[in-house]
């Protein structure tokens, strides 16, 4: 019995081994995150993190996390549009009291007779009032404007963060390999034969002060003769690219947050 036992486990310990030699060696590849301006710039993205999840276990979460994110979207897109609407329809109702306060500036150097000047008074006194309740609503409209603006300012805000796809990101599972772009923007990222998505976030401060969201979500599908360049970042495959090279489609900021 011991002896058969004894047969049993070298044989299975015969067959792991034969089955571990036949398991696809995992396949090492080569990648880098960099971005092209309309100018035709090109600026290289350190220190981004590039992850890669199991396309089973992604793609269902990432598919629910896109049709949140553009219904979220959509609503702020409305609202900041509104937000627009009503604070131009209040400049344009404050600039027409700017000019009639002009205008009603008193002369003090009139000169005539005495009842001439007590016309001249009683107009001032008229256009002075009127002034005074032009200043009234000239604050009122500036300060519903301000409240506009605000509106608008903080809708602008959560818009640019939800598509950042910072969200998303969390939604998905355990990654199964994680790599870090040098200051030349290359990464190296070693897996096993198989699919996966490959997503990355990565921010950049342009010229003007404001700051730049990249968000990449792309499959990717390793085998033994994938090329060690497969891994390319870039304006091509961006998830705001508009294209099928990217997972998920995200829109972009509107005019009005400009």
């Amino acid at each position: 019995m011991l002896k058969f036992y004894i047969r049993r486990m070298l044989i299975l310990a015969i067959m792991a081994f034969a089955f571990a030699g036949c398991k696809p060696a995992p396949v090492t590849l080569q990648g880098s995150a960099f971005i092209v301006t309309e100018g035709g710039v090109n600026y290289k993205l350190g220190l981004v993190e590039v992850r890669a999840f199991n396309s089973t276990a992604a793609l269902p979460a990432l598919a629910q996390s896109e049709h949140a994110l553009n219904e979220k979207s959509k609503k702020l897109s409305e609202a900041i549009a509104q937000a627009a609407r009503r604070e131009k329809e209040i400049n344009d109702e404050i600039n027409p009291l700017k000019a009639a306060l002009k205008k009603a500036e008193f002369d003090p150097s009139f000169v005539g007779s005495s009842s001439g000047r007590l016309q001249e008074l009683l107009r001032h006194a008229e256009l002075l009032s009127q002034e005074l309740l032009n200043e009234r609503l000239l604050e009122l409209l500036r300060k519903q404007a301000g409240e506009g603006t605000g509106k608008k300012i903080i809708h602008c805000m959560e818009l640019a963060e939800l598509l950042s796809a910072s969200g998303i990101l969390k939604t998905l599972p355990q990654p199964v390999s994680i790599a870090k772009t040098d200051a030349d923007g290359r990464f190296q990222m070693t897996l096993e034969q198989g699919d996966y998505v490959i997503a990355a976030l990565a921010r950049r401060q342009v010229a003007s002060g404001h700051g730049e969201r990249y968000a990449w979500f792309i499959p990717l599908h390793v085998q033994s003769d994938t090329p060690a360049s497969a891994l390319m970042l870039s304006n091509d495959n961006l998830a705001a690219s508009g294209t099928k090279a990217s997972l998920i489609q995200i829109g972009r900021l509107p005019a009005e947050c400009d």
